[in-house]
């Protein structure tokens, strides 16, 4: 059997950057120099437009147990976190469950799949977890 995303919970879903700084109370500028330094380890860069670099905070997602578990997930490979974001079990993902799991607008989500070679159709688990990997940002935090 094929299973897809919809057969599983979104509850490892990234957060959005807007999230993040309701939850901890303070200001995007301190957001960003937390992710910077490494102290969330676990942020991914979703901005997809050359055209408005700026936005690029707007486009981070927070990888959930980072944010709730600090500590506690530092040790893990960038592997075993997208196996958290993206389960193996789905072999790909409708555009609706694209939206959902990585809080993305519908032009947002139709830049990724023009950036991912998909016009239409679901999305292969193994695409968008190279797309991850590439995102990720902790991978320059680790190499310093």
């Amino acid at each position: 059997m094929n299973e897809t995303a919809s057969d599983h919970r979104i509850g490892v879903s990234p957060l959005t950057l807007s999230t993040v700084r309701a939850l901890r109370g303070c200001v995007t500028e301190k957001i960003k120099s937390d992710v910077d330094s490494g102290k969330y380890l676990w942020v991914f860069d979703f901005s997809l437009s050359e055209i408005a670099p700026d936005s690029r905070s707007q486009a981070l997602r927070f990888w959930v147990a980072d944010i709730a578990e600090g500590a506690g997930v530092k040790d893990l490979s960038v592997d075993a976190v997208v196996n958290q974001i993206l389960p193996p079990l789905c072999a790909a993902f409708t555009s609706e469950d694209l939206c959902l799991r990585f809080s993305l607008n519908r032009a947002t989500l139709f830049r990724l799949r023009k950036l991912l070679g998909y016009s239409r159709g679901r999305v292969k688990r193994e695409i968008l977890a190279v797309f991850l990997k590439s995102r990720w940002l902790g991978s320059a935090a680790q190499s310093v």
